[in-house]
């Protein structure tokens, strides 16, 4: 039995003792939006001693790929994917277990149906082809991810909000909702999770007109839509992870949401950890996270990462989305500092980790406090050490294009860090 002092420590074993319980000698299916994407869950598997292991993705993506020896792949086919929506509905399709081929190719690799299946999608799942799933996403977080339900969130949590209304996917009652919203530069009308969880902007408009075109293009996919005023500021979100004993925060990122002059749309184009708000600004943010987290944990008895995406105005942050997952802005800051493996930086490490998780723990203290330890010990400089002083940490001369996000912003830059 571990008598580790460090429940954390004593927690993460019995994990991993479980989960090399679960795996050791059974085939193991690992249903991944691309093999690049299943290369950590390969590696996983064979030190947990899996028998054989089967990929199904859709494309082999970039990024290492995992070792062919004792792998199969099953790579099926798509059709043309515009976006990320049409990307998520083909993992559904594929959940919905609607593909024969699929079903024989599984029963050819495990004919006993003995076979562990980790889903690597951020979708949910019981079971795929009568055979028990790891890592499928919760109820509780395919709910959540309805944008329509992210003000009782707010309201709930006491933080400041954008304000909004969600009304039926009618012209007439869109049209009133945007005229009652609009602050002198437009609304911003988004569709609700009726067809499943969708992102990216996809389904976003940002309304300056009568609201006929974006209307055609968000109806047929939604039964209600949620519409907020056009927010000048700049489009960033805030991270954090519900445990059991409380609610870690992590340190704000910005979202680089470009709109093409002329254009009602928006589009992502990176997440960006370079930047670095003054410090009220962070500690609002970081506040609203730990106050919605400890609202889906008493309320959801939510667990796991989540992040809020809001706008950064001159009255503050404003939340505007909550999404109840591992969302980008958190494995941007996770590839954030590179460690070298000897054991002392290791051990480092492992320390400013454990001190993420414990309740109410500044991480940017933390981080401060560590990342010279680190570096003193070979590791590169991290980027926010470079910075020279606060702001953006960009130089403005991209004037075709305009920032925003669901509540969007006015933000001229060309991503070339000071």
């Amino acid at each position: 039995m571990d008598t580790s002092p460090d429940p954390l420590q004593r927690l993460s074993k019995h994990l991993a003792a479980r989960r090399r319980d679960d795996i050791e000698g059974r085939p193991v299916v690992i249903l991944a939006p691309v093999l690049a994407s299943a290369t950590r869950h390969v590696v996983q598997a064979r030190e947990n001693g899996a028998a054989r292991i089967l990929v199904i993705t859709w494309g082999d993506g970039t990024g290492p790929l995992p070792e062919p020896d004792r792998i199969t792949v099953h790579r099926l086919a798509m059709s043309p994917v515009r976006d990320v929506v049409d990307e998520v509905r083909a993992w559904q399709h594929l959940l919905r277990e609607s593909d024969d081929g699929v079903g024989a190719v599984l029963d050819a690799f495990d004919p006993e149906a003995r076979a562990v299946v980790i889903v690597a999608l951020a979708l949910g799942a019981d079971s795929f082809y009568e055979r028990r799933t790891y890592g499928a996403r919760s109820e509780t977080q395919e709910r959540l991810e309805d944008k329509t339900l992210s003000r009782e969130l707010w309201e709930a949590a006491g933080v400041p909000h954008a304000p909004e209304e969600v009304v039926p996917a009618r012209l007439d009652e869109v049209r009133g909702a945007a005229a009652r919203l609009d602050r002198g530069v437009g609304t911003v009308w988004s569709a609700d999770a009726s067809e499943g969880l969708n992102g990216g902007a996809v389904l976003v408009r940002h309304v300056t007109d009568d609201g006929a075109a974006a209307y055609e293009a968000l109806a047929p996919h939604a039964e209600r839509l949620r519409l907020m005023p056009y927010l000048e500021g700049v489009p960033c979100s805030i991270h954090g992870q519900v445990a059991d004993d409380g609610v870690a925060v992590l340190r704000p990122v910005e979202l680089v949401m470009l709109q093409p002059h002329g254009s009602d749309r928006f589009r992502q184009a990176g997440i960006s950890s370079w930047w670095d708000p003054a410090p009220a600004d962070r500690d609002q943010m970081r506040a609203t996270a730990r106050a919605v987290g400890e609202v889906l944990a008493r309320r959801h008895h939510y667990r796991g990462s989540f992040g809020i995406d809001g706008i950064l105005t001159a009255e503050g942050f404003r939340a505007h989305e909550l999404n109840p997952r591992f969302s980008g802005g958190i494995s941007a800051l996770n590839k954030g500092v590179d460690v070298p493996e000897d054991a002392e930086s290791r051990r480092l490490h492992d320390e400013l980790l454990r001190r993420f998780t414990r309740r109410g723990a500044d991480l940017d203290a933390a981080s401060a406090f560590y990342r010279p330890k680190l570096r003193r010990r070979g590791a590169p400089p991290h980027p926010h050490d470079r910075r020279r002083g606060g702001g953006h940490g960009h130089e403005s001369d991209l004037a075709p294009l305009r920032a925003g996000r669901g509540g969007a912003a006015v933000l001229r830059s060309a991503l070339r860090p000071h």
